[in-house]
């Protein structure tokens, strides 16, 4: 298994919503990835295996803070540690636009990412609960660049 990492481009955008949705209770819509693909403000990265997504993280900037909304590996290639070298990778392009601190929001009952998110960044919880589908956790993240050997 060779897993690579690029921004994404119109050819994954059924993919990444066919992942999303049998992902998500409360999956976002094919517009919102395709305006987040097209905007200035934000890009979507995907790791890749034989050049078709396996998962994706979409992310939106400003400088030099940003939002991870959605991060989600495909069922079948989930436990490969790809998450994590998805988020690792999508970190260091953050740090290359001068993004130091990142804001998520995690599910209450996404015990693997909140896992994920609380091994591998510094983490500040900053108290707020949203609710939409499900409760939700939002999170600061400093980027720490050694960390991601920068």
């Amino acid at each position: 298994m060779s897993i690579e990492f690029r921004f994404a481009n119109d050819r994954d955008l059924d993919t990444i919503v066919e992942i999303e949705s049998s992902s998500m209770s409360c999956p976002w819509s094919r517009d919102s990835y395709k305006e987040a693909m097209d905007s200035d403000h934000a890009f979507i990265m995907v790791a890749t295996e034989s050049d078709s997504c396996v998962g994706f993280a979409v992310f939106y900037l400003t400088v030099p803070e940003s939002e991870l909304p959605d991060i989600v590996v495909a069922e079948s290639h989930r436990g490969k540690g790809i998450g994590k070298a998805l988020l690792d990778a999508s970190l260091r392009e953050l740090t290359s636009r001068g993004v130091d601190t990142v804001f998520l929001e995690v599910r209450v009952s996404n015990e693997r990412a909140k896992a994920l998110i609380c091994r591998d960044i510094k983490t500040g919880n900053n108290g707020d609960a949203f609710t939409s589908c499900e409760d939700c956790v939002r999170i600061a993240a400093e980027i720490v660049e050694e960390e991601l050997g920068l």
